[in-house]
Parts: C-alpha cells; sequence; structure tokens
C-alpha cells in the first residue's frame, strides 16, 4: 500500500524546511565586536523576517510529523501522539505569523498579545484531546493507504479558528497594503512594496482556504489531504516570493536613506 498521504506531508515538510533555512541566509550578519546577539537581534527584527523563519520552522515540523504514519510509525498509539505534538507546533507557527502584520504598523506589542491567545487555544486543544483521547484510525482506498482523525469534530474548532485568525489576519493586512500601493506601484520604492504585500496575501489565501477545507469543512479525508497539501504547497512558495520582495526593499531603504 502507498501512503499517499504522508509523501504529500513530507514534501510540505520539506518544502517549509528549506524555505526556513533560505530565510536564515537572508539574516543580517553583524560582527560580534559591533554588539554581539543583542545587535544581530535589533537588526533583523524590524522586517519581521525571524518572525516568518519561525512560522516555516514550526510548519514545517507540524508537516513532518504528520508524515510520520506508515513512512516511520506503524502503530496507532505512536501515530496520534505524533499527530498531537504536530498540531502544537502550528500553533506555534500561528502564533509566530499573526504577529508579522503589526510589526508594518509599529505595534508589535499588539501582535505578542494574539500570539498568547493562540497558545492558549493550543492549550484548549491539548486539554480536548486528554478529554477525548480517541486513536487515529488507518483507511485503505486501494492502493493507498492513510490515517484519519477520529476523536470529537468540536476539538477540530481550535485549530480551526486559530488558523483563521491568523491567516485571516495576515491576509487583511498585506491585502489592505497591496491595495493602498496599487496606485504607486510604479513609482520607484513603491513596486516592491506592492508585490510583497500581493504574493503574502495571495500566498495566505490559499493557506487560509486550505485550513477552512481541512479543519472547517470535512473532517479531513484522503481526498481533502491531498487537496490541501497542494494548495499549502502553493501558498508556501508564493509567499516565500514576498518575503523576498519584502527583503528588497528593506535594503533599498538602508542603502537609501530619505
Amino acid at each position: 500500500m502507498i501512503p499517499i498521504v504522508s509523501i504529500t506531508d513530507l514534501i510540505n515538510g520539506i518544502i517549509a524546511a528549506a524555505i526556513a533555512v533560505r530565510l536564515a541566509f537572508m539574516l543580517r550578519p553583524v560582527p560580534p565586536a559591533q554588539g554581539g546577539l543583542v545587535r544581530w537581534y535589533d537588526s533583523n527584527k524590524q522586517n519581521g523576517l525571524l518572525e516568518f523563519i519561525g512560522f516555516y520552522l514550526f510548519f514545517a515540523l507540524f508537516w513532518l510529523l504528520f508524515a510520520t504514519p506508515e513512512l516511520i510509525f506503524q502503530d496507532v498509539f505512536s501515530i496520534t501522539i505524533a499527530a498531537i505534538i504536530g498540531y502544537l507546533f502550528l500553533f506555534i507557527s500561528l502564533a509566530f505569523v499573526i504577529q508579522i502584520p503589526f510589526i508594518f504598523f509599529e505595534r508589535r506589542w499588539l501582535g505578542m498579545v494574539l500570539g498568547v491567545l493562540i497558545m492558549t487555544l493550543a492549550l484548549a486543544f491539548l486539554i480536548g484531546r486528554i478529554i477525548d483521547p480517541a486513536l487515529d484510525k488507518q483507511e485503505i482506498i486501494p492502493p493507498y493507504v492513510f490515517w484519519s482523525e477520529a476523536y470529537s469534530p468540536w476539538i477540530r474548532f481550535f485549530p480551526g479558528i486559530a488558523g483563521l485568525v491568523a491567516a485571516g489576519t495576515f491576509t487583511i493586512t498585506f491585502v489592505y497594503i497591496a491595495w493602498y500601493a496599487a496606485p504607486r506601484w510604479h513609482v520607484e520604492g513603491k513596486t516592491r512594496i506592492y508585490r510583497a504585500a500581493v504574493c503574502l496575501g495571495g500566498g495566505m489565501t490559499l493557506l487560509l482556504v486550505a485550513a477552512i477545507m481541512f479543519f472547517i469543512l470535512s473532517r479531513g479525508g484522503f481526498l481533502v489531504s491531498v487537496v490541501t497539501s497542494s494548495l499549502c504547497i502553493a501558498g508556501l512558495l508564493v509567499m516565500l516570493r514576498g518575503i523576498k520582495y519584502m527583503h528588497e526593499e528593506r535594503k533599498y531603504q538602508i542603502d537609501n536613506p530619505s
């Protein structure tokens, strides 16, 4: 039997991890003589790059744990535990990504508050899984085999709401920035802002659609898992393009101070 869902999840995890590594190379190095770690953090926190790396890194761990059924684990207990830990990594990635829009409006503290609320939903999810310790179940559609979740639908509410709030906040912010910059997209310095906002908003929209399909409108069957995986891959790659535009704009501002 072919574990097709685990394979697509593995591809998602590898792509997200590769993007996290790629973004790490975009960080600005600071010689120790110029202030060490504190100086390095201050020089990289302004454009949200650290938060993007955190988002991609924990999103990768989420998918890699979801890829373990049949590829690494065969027993139902290990598969269920891996899924629960994977969801916790998903919440952490959402806590990172919801902070990014507020960085650009100089309201970082508000993003941190919402990040704490996301982690509160993570705690509620964990308590729900303790209350309802249902094990995942194996399903076979020859020649494919995959594992689906068997716990109560109300528990899916927690990652679903967290995903909708984080992705919705992110998407609305960058769609607004794209709309604001659209009339001046051809002006020096505005082109990169416009393209970055379009790619970031568009990429997160794909992830938002995937979240709605997986957490809200279904119980995560075979076809939905494959479709959502494809949407996630597309969304992650489109967002990477936007991050590069944003990084180029940041470098332009540093090299050409007004």
